[in-house]
């Protein structure tokens, strides 16, 4: 698939991503070095998790791309009244973007949503389903991905959101933008991931 100036291949197994043929880290594989996942946490209760994520991801995504109203979706109903409070509209879903450093691939993604706010603006807006709002994890992953899509389209959008659809629960947040502290997570990343590769060489 091609991404801007990239040809882009999503490893499912592995949660990789190849570009331009070199194998690179997805942006959720660098956030769960800074938000490694809670092992007290019963893996029923992250099972139904994911489904709940996915199924409410799905609804949306319908909902914009061919407009499929899913009737007994709660969450769904509450996003559409967000919508028109907030008076935002989307232009793309799903969308792959490719991180830079110094002009090279290191790593990519799928953005939940590129949006146009109140404002005129062009703004990233994540969707989210669980019990509780991660704003921290937030913060870096919206800002990935404002910053990735910048690199890998050409745009300039400043802002991110957060959307959060739980039962009847329902918010639609901006998101503080920040480049140098995301991007100092990437590089610390990519230190500790070439450290690593050394000492697997000795």
């Amino acid at each position: 698939m091609q991404v801007g100036k990239w040809n882009v291949e999503y490893l499912e197994q592995s949660h990789l991503y190849l570009v331009n043929g070199v194998v690179v880290p997805s942006i959720t594989t660098i956030l769960k070095t800074k938000f490694p996942m809670d092992d007290s946490i019963p893996e029923d209760v992250l099972d139904n998790a994911r489904q709940r994520g996915n199924r409410v991801h799905k609804e949306v995504e319908d909902y914009e791309t061919n407009g499929t109203v899913a009737e007994d979706s709660e969450e769904l109903k509450n996003y559409i009244k967000l919508k028109a409070r907030h008076s935002f509209n989307v232009v793309d879903v799903e969308k792959i973007i490719v991180l830079e450093l110094d002009n090279k691939p290191v790593a990519a993604g799928r953005l939940d949503q590129v949006i146009i706010d109140r404002n005129g603006d062009l703004a990233i807006n994540d969707l989210k389903s669980t019990s509780k709002l991660n704003t921290a994890y937030l913060y870096y992953q919206t800002n990935f991905y404002r910053i990735g899509h910048n690199q890998t389209y050409g745009t300039n959008i400043q802002k991110c959101y957060a959307t959060h659809l739980k039962g009847n629960e329902a918010s639609f947040k901006p998101i503080v933008r920040n480049d140098a502290i995301v991007i100092k997570l990437l590089v610390d990343f990519l230190s500790e991931q070439k450290e690593e590769e050394l000492s697997l060489d000795l």
